[in-house]
């Protein structure tokens, strides 16, 4: 159950203001850009590696890219041989490269999608907590809003709400970012989801905290245990936060309306001590 709130103003401390400002784009542990709801402009990308790295423009992009027709191959592959586990592992890598974003006027990516959805269509198809998620979580960074993304997305759920007390944090970070990234509220997969997030958030680190929090907020899903959990667990290791969660965290309560001042306090207190790693916007 979602019951309705109407959110109450509250004014993040300056050094949260700051971070949310500042950060556009977050990199998670394995690389991977996650996007947060700031006012639109260009994208742009950190570099991976400790403490991140100055945001660089994202490469040009076009159907005529070696690299992306290599990856579309190699995805069309694994499909050819019904293979859903290295399908999803081949879109992840074409979301990472950050070559591709989009299916219009590719006929390939269109072809792609059609027989990804066939797939999950099956009668017992062969698909794993962490193919499902990876689905999703590129879907989400493609930004593709086709019918066809529409129909993927539907089944994706319709199979993971009975699959969710397998799902491991970062499984659970990257399925509802994925949703959320394009809009979709799913609520029937999001109220499962919700529950194994409460369940497991001892095991969430950081950023799988943040992105989930992002992405229930983005939904505008709001849940007291819920949020309870994700309080206590970002508190729990605040001391691991990087800029870009700082400001997913703080986003997230400040959209659900939730004030809680030691929470709030705290990011504060770690952002001035890693003001330093912010990046100059």
């Amino acid at each position: 159950a979602w019951p309705g709130q109407t959110p109450t103003t509250y004014v993040a401390p300056t050094a949260v203001a700051l971070a949310a400002q500042q950060a556009n784009e977050m990199v998670d542990q394995q690389g991977v850009v996650g996007q947060i709801v700031m006012p639109m402009g260009c994208y742009t990308e950190y570099a991976c590696g400790a403490g991140g790295g100055c945001p660089t423009a994202m490469p040009p992009m076009g159907n005529g890219n070696p690299c992306s027709t290599d990856l579309l191959d190699s995805v069309m592959e694994h499909l050819e041989a019904r293979d859903l586990a290295q399908t999803a592992k081949g879109l992840m890598r074409l979301s990472k490269s950050g070559i591709y974003r989009g299916p219009r006027g590719n006929t390939k990516m269109r072809d792609i999608l059609a027989r990804i959805n066939a797939l999950l269509c099956a009668q017992d198809p062969q698909v794993t907590p962490r193919c499902l998620s990876d689905i999703a979580f590129s879907l989400g960074k493609f930004q593709l809003t086709d019918n066809i993304v529409t129909e993927i997305l539907k089944r994706v759920a319709d199979i993971a709400k009975y699959r969710a007390d397998q799902f491991t944090p970062n499984d659970m970070a990257s399925i509802v970012w994925g949703f959320a990234s394009l809009n979709v509220r799913n609520e029937p997969l999001m109220s499962v989801i919700a529950a194994e997030v409460v369940n497991k958030i001892a095991e969430f680190d950081q950023r799988q905290l943040s992105n989930t929090a992002w992405a229930f907020a983005k939904c505008g899903l709001w849940n007291e245990q819920l949020v309870n959990a994700i309080v206590g667990g970002c508190l729990s290791k605040m001391a691991t936060f990087t800029p870009a969660s700082l400001s997913h965290c703080s986003w997230a309560m400040a959209e659900w309306g939730t004030r809680n001042d030691t929470l709030m306090n705290a990011i504060a207190d770690e952002a001035i001590r890693k003001t330093h790693e912010f990046s100059s916007a």
